[in-house]
C-alpha cells in the first residue's frame, strides 16, 4: 500500500491583520441560551462565522459584529462554530451548547 503524509503547519499568519491563529477565540458561556460572546484581544467585526450541527450540516452564518452573536433562532443540541478571516482562512472552530430557554 502506498500512503501519502500531509504535514500541517500551524506557524502561519492567516493574513488579515485582526485574526492570528496563536491567538485562541474564546466562546462564553458554554452552554447558552440565545447569546454567545466572543472573546479575543481584538474586536472581531466583521470576521466571517459558519455554525454546523452535529451532523455537519451549515445551520447558520454570517460575520461578527460587536464580539457578539444571536443564537436564539437555533434549536438545543451541539453545534461547532468556525470563524474565518477576509480571505476565508479557517482560523478556529469551538463546539458548543445550545440550551432551550
Amino acid at each position: 500500500h502506498d500512503f501519502i503524509l500531509t504535514r500541517y503547519n500551524d506557524d502561519i499568519n492567516l493574513g488579515i491583520d485582526n485574526v492570528n491563529i496563536h491567538e485562541k477565540i474564546k466562546i462564553y458561556p458554554n452552554p447558552t441560551t440565545n447569546i454567545l460572546n466572543i472573546s479575543h484581544h481584538k474586536e472581531l467585526n466583521n470576521v466571517q462565522y459558519s455554525i454546523f450541527n452535529s451532523l455537519g450540516s451549515l445551520v447558520d452564518h454570517g460575520s461578527i459584529h460587536q464580539n457578539k452573536l444571536n443564537i436564539s433562532n437555533l434549536n438545543g443540541g451541539m453545534y461547532f462554530i468556525t470563524f474565518f478571516t477576509n480571505n476565508y482562512s479557517k482560523t478556529q472552530t469551538i463546539k458548543f451548547i445550545k440550551t432551550e430557554q
